[in-house]
């Protein structure tokens, strides 16, 4: 059974992952599992446990292809109301 987990260390982390710009949700899955790892009954993940899931995921995204995506939506604006 699925259940929430309560994080509020967003701030810098942005900053921290420009790398990861699709890996973003194996980021946050990573960081869930590493606060399950210290405690089976986790409810909060912290700031350490999303430190530690930087380190472990490999970004696959590189500079040219997130240049490409920026652009791409870029072109998107316009068309969004």
């Amino acid at each position: 059974m699925a259940r929430s987990l309560y994080c509020s260390c967003f701030g810098g982390l942005s900053r921290q992952t420009t790398d990861f710009l699709l890996q973003i949700c194996s980021v946050v899955t990573e960081a869930a599992l590493a606060a399950l790892e210290d405690d089976p009954e986790a409810s909060f993940v912290s700031r350490k446990h999303f430190d530690r899931a930087v380190v472990a995921v490999v970004p696959q995204t590189t500079k040219e292809k997130a240049k490409a995506y920026e652009e791409y939506g870029e072109t998107l604006q316009g068309r969004i109301r």
